[in-house]
């Protein structure tokens, strides 16, 4: 039985899905993922996980934006050790998987020799001075998550536009059925100043 260990146990609003990293770590410490999404690798696109010891795969959960998701690094910690990836992978908010970094999708690697031992599993190695090894993944096709279409809500505001457009156009001819009879009273008064005086008075 695999442990599960969870930033949030629910994605709120903002995120669509997530980045399941099933890992056992020698040492305990911050595993940390940045991605790419059009604006290249940095701080503010990135999630963190406190990771701790374990002979057993733990699999962390890091919640993801809206994106299409070009390039990926996993920092697996800031300190040596020894680090066991059973699977990572990208799913949506309903567990579906999208995508899976593999192995066969590493650059490059900083800090980090990485040994494959197949089915999508790899093992990362650190040196004893490692203080940032880095992973970085550049799958051959970017996984993407995207806004679910709400049906309801697109009626709803539909509905409205329509119903604020007839509201426009009923206030319209109204207003130009007002400016018309105005403009036929003051004609009649041009004609018949006496008349209009006597109405007036």
């Amino acid at each position: 039985v695999h442990a599960i260990a969870s930033v949030a146990d629910t994605l709120d609003d903002a995120r669509l899905g997530a980045l399941e990293v099933r890992m056992a770590s020698s040492a305990s410490g911050m595993l940390q993922v940045f991605y790419d999404r059009g604006a290249g690798i940095r701080e503010v696109d990135s999630v963190v996980v406190e990771i701790a010891p374990s002979d057993e795969l733990v699999t962390y959960r890091l919640p993801l934006p809206a994106g299409r998701y070009r390039l990926w690094r996993l920092d697996p910690n800031t300190r040596p050790g020894r680090y066991v990836f059973g699977q990572v992978r990208v799913v949506n908010r309903r567990g579906e998987t999208l995508a899976v970094l593999s192995p066969d999708d590493i650059r490059s690697t900083i800090q980090a020799s990485v040994e494959r031992s197949g089915d999508g599993a790899f093992t990362v190695t650190t040196p004893p001075d490692a203080n940032d090894p880095q992973i970085e993944f550049a799958p051959a096709t970017p996984p993407s998550l995207v806004p679910a279409v709400n049906l309801a809500v697109v009626a709803a505001r539909s509905l409205a536009a329509m119903l604020a457009a007839l509201l426009i156009a009923v206030l319209a001819d109204r207003i130009t059925a007002f400016s018309t009879s105005c403009a036929r009273v003051s004609a009649w008064a041009r004609r018949r100043p006496y008349h209009a005086v006597v109405c007036a008075g």
